[in-house]
C-alpha cells in the first residue's frame, strides 16, 4: 500500500492535480509516524502507510493556519474520512478543493503497547467511502464490528447513579491540566476563538480548577454531539489519561437512538443539530 500511495502522490503532484499531499511519514522514534506535507514528486517516497498512522489528518483541513494554492490531496482512514465529510457539511472546506485518498484500514496499534487500539476493535467501517481514490484491497479488510460494539464500554457508566457519575467525572476532570490537546487535535474544533478562553464575557474559568475543568469537559462533549466521528484522537493525546471516548461515545449513542444519525457517513443527510422542522411538536419542553 505504501508503494501504491507513493505512486499516486507522484502522479497527482506531477500532473498539477494537487499542490500538496498530506500524509504520514516516518517519525524520529522507530515504529512511529508523523504528519508530512509533500509538495513535489521527488518527496513522494517520504510517504508511508502502516499500523502506526494514528493521526487524524483532517485537522489540517479545518486549521486556519494551513493554507495552500491549488487542491489538497489527503490520506484518510475511514474514520478520518468521516471527519472530512463533516467539514464539508459544515462549510469549512469545499469538496471540490480536496482529493481524498481513502486507505483500506485493518486497524491501528498503540505506539507504546503495540496492541490494537480499542476504537479499532469496535470499527464498523474498514473500507473508505465517498473518496476519490482507494488504496488497498477491500476484500482483505476485516469484517465490520457489531454496530453497538463501541457502546459496550458505556455499560458500567450507564449503570451508575447520577451521584456516582458525578463523582466519577469530577475525579477524572480533576486531573485535567488544561493543555487543550484534546481540542487542538480534533478536526471539529475549528472555532477561531474557543469559548474556554473567552474573557468578555467569561463562560468557563480559565484556571485549572474543578469548576473550570468540569465545565470545559462538558462543553466539549456537548459540542461534539452529532459531529464526533469516533476517531479517538482526543483521548489518545490526553497526557493525563482522561477517558474522553466515554463522553463522545455517549453523545454518539444518544444521537443514533434519537435521530438515527451517524456523523460523516452520509454527505446528504441533514445534521441533527443544524436543522429543524417547523411542525415539530416540541414535546420535550412541555
Amino acid at each position: 500500500m505504501t508503494d501504491n500511495l507513493r505512486k499516486l502522490a507522484r502522479e497527482l503532484l506531477e500532473s498539477g492535480k494537487a499542490s500538496v499531499v498530506i500524509g504520514y511519514g516516518d517519525a524520529t522514534l522507530p515504529g512511529r509516524t508523523t504528519p508530512v506535507f509533500i509538495t513535489s514528486a521527488a518527496e513522494a517516497d517520504r510517504l508511508v502507510w502502516n499500523e502506526h498512522c494514528l493521526n487524524n489528518l483532517a485537522v489540517y483541513l479545518s486549521s486556519r493556519k494551513f493554507k495552500t494554492d491549488g487542491k489538497i490531496a489527503i490520506v484518510a482512514k475511514p474514520c478520518d474520512l468521516r471527519a472530512i465529510i463533516n467539514l464539508v457539511q459544515e462549510n469549512q472546506v469545499k469538496r471540490e478543493d480536496v482529493i481524498i485518498i481513502g486507505m483500506v484500514c485493518s486497524g491501528m496499534k498503540d505506539n507504546d503497547s503495540g496492541k490494537p487500539l480499542e476504537k479499532c476493535n469496535a470499527c464498523m467501517e474498514h473500507v473508505p467511502k465517498n473518496c476519490d481514490e482507494i488504496i488497498g484491497d477491500p476484500a482483505s479488510a476485516p469484517k465490520p464490528a457489531d454496530p453497538n460494539a463501541e457502546f459496550i464500554s458505556l455499560e458500567k457508566l450507564e449503570a451508575m447513579s447520577p451521584d456516582e457519575r458525578w463523582a466519577f467525572w469530577s475525579k477524572e476532570f480533576s486531573k485535567c491540566i488544561r493543555c487543550y490537546a484534546c481540542r487542538q487535535v480534533c478536526p471539529m474544533c475549528y472555532c477561531t476563538q474557543c469559548i474556554a478562553q473567552k474573557t468578555q464575557p467569561q463562560w468557563i474559568p480559565s484556571s485549572q480548577t474543578p469548576k473550570g475543568n468540569f465545565s470545559f469537559g462538558m462543553f466539549r462533549a456537548l459540542h461534539s454531539a452529532g459531529r464526533c466521528v469516533s476517531c479517538g484522537e482526543c483521548e489518545r493525546v490526553c497526557p493525563v489519561g482522561i477517558p474522553l471516548n466515554l463522553l463522545t461515545a455517549k453523545m454518539r449513542k444518544e444521537i443514533r437512538e434519537k435521530y438515527g444519525y451517524e456523523a460523516g457517513c452520509d454527505p446528504d443527510a441533514p445534521a441533527p443539530m443544524c436543522n429543524f422542522k417547523p411542525d415539530d411538536k416540541e414535546d420535550f419542553i412541555r
